[in-house]
């Protein structure tokens, strides 16, 4: 057992050439989005989900949750059972290794980066490695039986696509043992014994105490019964989280205590989603540990064909077990005191509420193919359907075709379309207007050339050997992992500003759940934060942060373009190449460098133009005041380390930035009237969030200040009265903004040096070039400290001088104008004005 992994650092250990994961349900955005994408540039390109029928039609009702690329990208099949389909592995293959993943974590956003799990990862070193073959080969017998659950129920072909895993797994396991050995993976479906059964003839000694720790129990605990009955003389102790917990609230069973486990994990927040049994013994070799998919209930645990889950979970027995026990904190539950009355009538009451909630169930899902000739295929399951008419439709639900001419038997409806085929995702069967179904269309001939390279991949690819070392990525990667994987609700955003004060609050100590956690985004934890993802990403961080940038936009308005643009700006502009046409497989010859730069030129700019969008929206719309700050950290962050990339020989070489000037420009000076002017003041939102200075507003002063250094601004110390408006505007603002930005970062140790990293970072590689970088470090930081200790009042009012208005903006500001009534300065959006007894002259207070 080890510390705390990314699922993200196991794929990108590489050498995998296929992958199959279970869940129960999914956010297929997340997946496709992050993981596929992850699998795909590791060289994983033969790529299968198998999830529970029902929550796969439930996220085809949503637009959060519904798939873009199945059976385009990756072969998603639907597992339809009486009970749940409720496993959760990831099964990563290659020619010479094998990584497998058996816990509790679904395939969602917060199954693999917010909730409380265990999970459990296995290395396979190959052929050699006995005892990692036999539970590969044992796992793979489980998989293709409930593969083949579906047999008859869906096209042939997509079956054949799912088992084809077969090919990868075979060369592993050729030499593997048959005989019963743990650590075991043990499955629960049709036509095999129940869980209790297959865990019990483990259990060879006398029991002496049982922990177990769940999400969600059967509404008359007949597992926790079962567990009396089966050791009698066994003390059973129940671990739960009352705030969240599925239960009936009761606690009439003989000899089983329940209590409060989040005792034992106080410091961590999150969903208690983890499922862990623990039979304790007299002796340690005979101590049991069960971990995986099977909540404490009888569904899971004890049903036969008719109404059980199919569930899978690792066991590990005598010494291994009682380590296990001990890294997550299982055997503590025994010393935790009972719950109270009070806390049972409460889980009574809030699971009463729950169960009146009514939920959508969704259309029932099909499966379907398309040929090249234009012909749609879909396998009927259940009772035969009168279907009148087909809607299909495209990736993102819209509309590209309604058929009539159907041809529809017991077990197949058929019909023709004229629309490209591999355009098609979906499709609506309709019985006299009506929507009785829905059906997935795949294409396997498709996804069998996923492994061609493609214009998209040929990006990747070459920004993979830019040459980023991870120490330096990692700084990158610490800012945008908050955006890829944050579910853009303002809780958990909220939730990531304020996390620094709960690290300043309280000390970690010991060991803790997250010893088998798969941790996708450990924000809460600063000292093992995990590295998800780091050189060769760029393209890939633009792509997942432009789609994360579209999110909450409202519909733009005739006369304004995809970038917000009016038709007076769209003039002379170029405009990025869209998603579809870059993942186009390429018939030219390989991309050169200046094809590369202008690609990624573009995806920036529509990448600064989004990112303005969402400060002006969240201007206007409260509850996004603190989303806009956090996105715009990541943006300036990967802005930053283009510019890095810009001096590198190769690039450089090109004479195109990646990053073009006037897009810079642009984000800043827009960024400075949504986060400083008087009437909007989003970079005060995440302190007001915190209640505190938090980390994040001082990234993004940081981050801010760099772009003004990297566009030339300086400080300007006098303002001669000759120049022109339109000379001295540019200089006065610049100064508005140093005035807003260096006293904090100047007092700041930790921001002045991250300055200072930035600056080194995307300063040329001259001597000239670094002399002058310090000595404009130097100065700026030298105006900060002056202003940190406050201000004095002085005679002299005059442009380019320092005033305040009592009452209204004690906090100095540049002066912009002076007459004989008025005193005006610049407020990041335009000049404001106040009679001059109004308005105080100041200066730095030392």
């Amino acid at each position: 057992m080890s510390e705390a992994v990314s699922i993200l650092e196991v794929i990108k250990r590489g050498g995998h050439e296929a992958s199959l994961i279970t869940t129960f349900n999914a956010t297929l955005p997340f997946y496709e989005e992050v993981l596929l994408r992850k699998l795909v540039s590791a060289g994983c390109r033969h790529n299968v989900v198998l999830m529970d029928r029902q929550q796969c039609a439930v996220a085809w009702e949503s637009q959060a949750t519904r798939p873009r690329l199945a059976g385009h990208a990756y072969t998603l099949l639907p597992i339809g059972v009486n009970g749940a389909f409720h496993p959760k592995i990831c099964l990563l293959l290659g020619a010479k290794k094998a990584s497998i993943l058996v816990g509790s974590h679904n395939l969602t956003l917060s199954g693999l980066g917010f909730n409380r799990e265990i999970t459990n990862w296995i290395e396979v070193g190959g052929v050699k490695d006995g005892e990692g073959a036999a539970i590969l080969r044992s796992l793979w017998q489980m998989l293709r039986q409930w593969i083949n659950l579906e047999h008859g129920k869906v096209p042939a072909p997509i079956l054949e696509s799912a088992l084809a895993i077969n090919r990868f797994v075979t060369p592993l396991i050729s030499t593997s043992m048959s005989t019963v050995i743990t650590p075991a993976v043990l499955g629960q479906g049709a036509g095999s014994p129940s869980l209790i059964d297959q865990v019990a003839a483990f259990v060879t000694e006398p029991v002496r105490r049982i922990a177990l720790l769940g999400a969600f129990f059967d509404s008359r605990l007949l597992l926790v019964r079962q567990l009396k009955d089966r050791w009698p003389e066994a003390q059973v102790v129940v671990g739960i989280d009352p705030e969240t917990v599925q239960h009936p609230g009761v606690y009439d069973v003989e000899g089983v205590r329940h209590v409060d486990a989040r005792a034992l994990w106080s410091h961590q927040a999150g969903y208690l989603h983890a499922k862990v049994f623990y039979f304790e013994c007299d002796h340690a070799a005979g101590d049991v540990f069960v971990s995986g998919s099977a909540n404490p209930s009888r569904p899971a645990w004890m049903s036969g064909e008719r109404d059980g889950n199919v569930e899978a979970v690792l066991l590990q027995s005598g010494d291994l077990a009682r380590e296990a026990a001990e890294a997550t904190l299982m055997s503590g539950l025994f010393d935790l005191p009972d719950l109270d009355h009070e806390a049972f009538v409460q889980i009574r009451r809030r699971n009463l509420r729950k169960e009146s909630t009514y939920q959508e169930e969704g259309l029932p899902i099909l499966s379907g193919l398309s040929n090249p000739l234009g012909l749609i295929c879909i396998t009927i399951r259940g009772a035969p359907l009168a279907i009148t008419s087909a809607v299909l439709l495209g990736p993102n639900e819209e509309e590209l075709e309604r058929v009539y001419v159907i041809d529809c038997s017991d077990k197949e409806v058929a019909f023709s379309t004229t629309v490209e085929p591999t355009h098609i995702r979906s499709c609506l069967l309709e019985e006299d207007g009506c929507p009785v179904a829905r059906a997935m269309i795949l294409h396997p001939s498709v996804i069998e050339t996923t492994a061609q390279s493609s214009r998209h991949y040929q990006v990747r690819s070459a920004l993979s050997e830019l040459g980023s070392s991870d120490a330096d990525i990692s700084q990158l990667i610490a800012s945008v992992e908050r955006v890829i994987f944050a579910d853009q609700t303002n809780r958990e955003i909220e939730e990531a500003v304020s996390e620094h004060r709960a690290r300043t609050d309280s000390s970690v100590a010991g060991a803790s759940l997250e010893t088998l956690a798969i941790s996708i985004n450990d924000m809460t934890k600063g000292k093992h934060k995990p590295r998800l993802l780091k050189s060769g990403d760029l393209a890939y961080l633009i792509d997942v942060l432009m789609r994360r940038l579209n999110e909450g936009l409202e519909v733009q308005s005739i006369g304004v373009d995809h970038a917000g643009r009016t038709e007076e700006e769209q003039v002379g502009q170029e405009d990025e190449a869209s998603e579809d046409e870059i993942d186009v497989p390429a018939e030219e010859a390989t991309l050169s460098d200046s094809d590369i730069a202008r690609i990624v030129a573009k995806k920036a700019r529509a990448l600064c133009r989004k990112m303005v969008q969402q400060l002006q929206q969240a201007s206007r719309d409260a509850s996004r005041q603190i989303v806009a700050p956090i996105q715009l950290i990541a943006v300036l962050a990967l802005i930053r380390e283009l510019r890095h990339l810009d001096k590198q020989k190769r690039w450089a070489a090109t004479g195109l930035p990646f990053v073009e000037e006037r897009d810079r420009r642009y984000l800043l000076a827009e960024s400075l009237k949504y986060l400083l002017r008087s009437q909007a003041r989003l970079l005060v939102a995440i302190d007001e969030a915190a209640g505190d200075s938090a980390n994040e507003t001082m990234q993004l002063r940081t981050l801010l200040v760099w772009l003004a250094w990297d566009l030339g601004d300086e400080l300007t110390e006098h303002a001669n009265r000759i120049w022109e408006s339109y000379e001295r505007l540019p200089m006065l603002q610049a100064n508005a903004m140093f005035l807003a930005l260096m006293p904090a970062i100047a007092t700041d140790a930790e921001a002045s040096a991250a300055l200072h990293d930035s600056i080194q970072r995307t300063t040329k590689s001259t001597p000239v070039a670094s002399m002058r970088a310090e000595k404009w470090l130097r100065r700026h930081m030298d105006y900060g400290m002056s202003w940190s200790v406050g201000t004095k009042e002085c005679e002299e009012m005059k442009v380019g001088g320092y005033c305040r208005v009592k009452g209204l903006y004690e906090e100095p500001r540049v002066v912009s104008e002076v007459t004989q009534l008025t005193v005006g300065f610049w407020d990041f959006d335009q000049e404001r004005k106040f009679m001059r007894e109004h308005v105080v002259a100041v200066v730095p207070g030392q």
